[in-house]
Formats: structure tokens, sequence, C-alpha cells
């Protein structure tokens, strides 16, 4: 049994304060990127500095190693918690797949059931165990298989959260250095217990250590919104740009391409590394408007792939101290636009084509006053239909009027008074008759018996009403 450590004792229990005050400040911001897996995170470490603290207060244990034993639950979450935390707050939590969780779940739950059950088999120990052990830093094959899928899990994490914010905004990356300085001073402590002899061998300095991720983590919390102010990762921004994006450095070598300017140019899967001549070769007018250092903006068209109008936008790239850093390119695709502004111009030319015709059918038109030919423009006399239809959209279509007919044509047509006669001796006889009988009863055109007609309607000499839908003439 190992012997009580107040001193270290205390140490721990400030600890697992320190995570639990952590806890306690996340939990409101639980449902931002990487709120949940923090909380377990640090739950977790609050756990184990909890269980250990005990273990060396000499509290009571109903098995020499009861306490010491139960500070692995916090020992085999903190890896897959933190590698859990860095994916969603890199905005990767679409590697958290179910068979990736289920696995992780799986690992620690195996690591539980192996030293809880290591005397029936000594895998987890090794038969190395020493009765008055006070921490767990050596043992059989599944204590290193653990060790060090612990320590690849979270060195994984490091990486990703290196590779991140290796070109992330300042606030994102002060965030960064925080919580790898949270994690990398306990993993070192961690590493160093478990393979270099240390002056307390009988001693586990991790979960002391990670009062200092308590620390870090609370301050990134209080002083830069750590959990409030998330980035959106770069990726996701530039994929669903509908502008296309060109970033190249001072060597003319592209640095950047989002996948509308993939679009837009035709340009290969993965352009990034060369160089912006050779990308854009093919589309010489764009390569032409990114070359020139004094241009900021301009509309290029390209022929090829596909036709289309760009509007071009070259943005200097300069660091805090104003030196030359590359160059950034924005590729708004305008040909829509172009095109509802060209069928805009037309129907404006056409329009104003529309209405100078109109103001000259409205304005003073020359007419003859016998023939009635209209003087054109150029001083020549047209017939009336011909200048009409050429100035407007009427047609004609031509006949003879009742006036004509017994004007050119006296011995066809009767004169009104003796069409009159004709029908109103027809009317006595039928005692009232519709215009078409009327008219076949004449053997007149119907145009010209319904002039007729209309007359002596307007003179008082026939009445007329509607008879199921047809018009009755009769003498009143």
């Amino acid at each position: 049994m190992s012997e009580v450590n107040a001193l270290y004792s205390v140490l721990l229990f400030i600890a697992a304060l320190m995570s639990a005050a952590v806890v306690a400040v996340t939990w409101r911001r639980r449902n931002a990127p990487g709120g949940w897996p923090l909380i377990i995170l640090m739950s977790a470490t609050t756990f184990w500095s909890g269980t250990y603290a005990i273990h060396w207060s000499g509290f009571y244990r109903p098995s020499p190693f009861f306490w010491l034993d139960l500070t692995y639950i916090g020992v085999v979450t903190v890896p897959a918690a933190f590698l859990a935390f860095v994916l969603q707050f890199t905005d990767r939590d679409d590697w958290l797949t179910r068979p990736v969780l289920a696995l992780l779940i799986a690992e620690a739950v195996l690591t539980l059931v192996l030293l809880w059950t290591d005397p029936w088999h000594g895998l987890f120990f090794g038969g190395k165990r020493s009765p008055g052990a006070g921490a767990i830093l050596e043992g059989g094959p599944w204590f290193w298989t653990n060790a060090i899928y612990s320590y690849t899990l979270i060195v994984f994490a490091l990486i990703v959260l290196a590779l991140t914010y290796r070109r992330a905004p300042p606030l994102y990356r002060k965030q960064a250095r925080l919580v790898f300085a949270g994690v990398i001073v306990p993993l070192t402590a961690s590493v160093a217990s478990v393979i270099l002899p240390i002056p307390w061998p009988n001693v586990d300095l991790s979960p002391v250590l990670f009062t200092v991720s308590g620390v870090a983590f609370a301050y990134a919390i209080l002083q830069y919104q750590f959990l409030s102010i998330v980035p959106v990762a770069r990726s996701v921004v530039l994929a669903r740009m509908t502008d296309g994006i060109l970033v190249w450095d001072d060597n003319g070598r592209l640095v950047e391409v989002n996948p509308a300017a993939r679009r837009m140019l035709a340009l290969g899967t993965s352009p990034i590394g060369e160089r912006l001549r050779d990308a854009l070769g093919h589309v010489p007018e764009l390569l032409e408007s990114c070359d020139r250092a004094d241009l900021s903006r301009a509309e290029v068209f390209l022929a090829e792939p596909d036709p289309r109008h760009l509007d071009v936008r070259v943005i200097p790239l300069v660091d805090r101290r104003g030196r030359s850093r590359g160059r950034l390119a924005i590729l708004r695709d305008i040909t829509e636009s172009k095109r509802a502004e060209q069928e805009r111009e037309q129907l404006i030319h056409s329009l104003q084509d529309a209405l100078a015709q109109v103001k000259t059918l409205r304005g003073l038109i020359p007419i003859c006053a016998n023939c009635k030919k209209i003087r054109d423009d150029r001083g020549y006399w047209r017939q009336v239909e011909d200048y009409v239809s050429e100035h407007s959209e009427v047609d004609f279509s031509h006949g003879i009027c009742p006036d004509c007919m017994r004007k050119l044509y006296p011995d066809l047509f009767p004169s009104l008074d003796e069409c009159a006669q004709r029908v109103v001796s027809i009317l006595m006889q039928a005692g009232g008759a519709c215009a078409e009988d009327i008219t076949a009863a004449l053997a007149l055109p119907a145009d010209y018996v319904l002039d007729c007609l209309q007359h002596m309607v307007d003179d008082g000499r026939l009445a007329v009403s509607e008879e199921g839908g047809r018009r009755i003439y009769r003498i009143p």
C-alpha cells in the first residue's frame, strides 16, 4: 500500500478544481463547435486528478489500488476527448464518423476491463505491479499498446491543429497557442514519466500538470472569447463562394484556387504551386489583367472554354510592415448581366425607333385634298395605305363602299330611294324580316343592303328589334 502524501494530494485537488472551473465556464458555450468535447475532456481531467488526490490523501480504500485504478477512467477518456475537441474546433467533425467514435469508445472500455481484470490474465500489468505502487507508469503488453495509442491520438490532434492555424488570423493563432500550451506541458510530463527516469518514480505528475491546461483554457475563454468566436474553416468559405478566387505569391506561383475559379477557368484539380503564367496560359485575356501591376479592376471576355464575361478585381496583399506578399484576384461571372444589358439596349433602340414612327403619324401629315395621297419625309407622294403601313403595324384589306358602288356602277346598284322602296315592298308582304332574308330577296351585296337598311332606320322609316338573337326589321 502506497503511503500518504498530503502535499501532493493538495496539488491534485487544486488541479481538479481548476479543471472543474473550466467545465463550469465552458458549460454556457457547450453548443459551440468543440464545446461538448472540451467539457468531456476537462471533466475527465477533473475525475483523474480528483481520484488520484483521494488515493494520496489516505482516504478509505476498499482495496489497496481502488482509487488508483479508478483514475484510469479519466486517463483513457482524455486522448479521445482531446481529438474530438480539435476535430470539431477546426471544422473537421465530419471525420468523427460513427465507426471512429465506436472505435474510440471500444478501446477505452477494453483498456478499463483489462486493467480491472488483470489478476486473471496479466495482460495489463504483466506482473510488474509492486504492492506499494503509487502510479501506473509501467506494465505489460496492453499497457504499452494503450500508451502508444493514446499518445498517437494527442500528437495527431496537435498536428491537425497546427496545420489548420498555420495561416489563421491573429485571434485564432492566440487561441491555438493556448491550446498547444495547455496540452503539450502535461503530455511531455506524461511521456517523461513513462519513458525517462524521474526523481519521483512512484508519482505520476501528469494530473498536476493538467492544471496548466485548466489555466490555459480558462484564460482563452475569458481573454480571447474562446468558443464564442470560433473560426469558420477557410476551406468551407472558399468552397461555397460563387466568385472565383486566385491567390499568387510574389514569385508568381498559385497558393490558393477555390472551386469556383477552377470551374470558370477549367483548371486542373490541383493547380496549387503552378506558375500563374502556366496555369492561365489558355486564357491570355485574364492573364494579361492579372499581370498588370497598375490594374485594380477590369472586364474580361473569355472565349474558351465557355464564352463568358468576367469582372476581375486584383488586390495587392501586404503584411503588417507594408511589404508585398502577393496578389489576390476575385473573378465574378457577369455573363448573365451582360446579356441582360445587351437585351435592354436592343429593347431601348427598338422603342426609340417605334417612338420616332409614332411621332411621325401624330405630327402634321401633308395630304392631297383631291386624291388623298400623303407626302413622305423625302417629298414623294404616296398612297395612304402604303404610308400608314410603313410607319405602323397596320395592314389593309381592300373593298368598295356602297356610295362608290352606286357612283361607279349605277346600272347594277339602285339609288338609296329605289332600294328603300324595294325594302318596303318586301316588308309589307312579310310583316318583318332579317337582313339576310332581305338581302336574298333583293339579290344585292350584303354591305349595300345593310347600308340601305341603316339609312332607313336613321330616317325613321324602319323599326328594328332583337328576336332570338337576330335583328328583325319592320315598317313602323
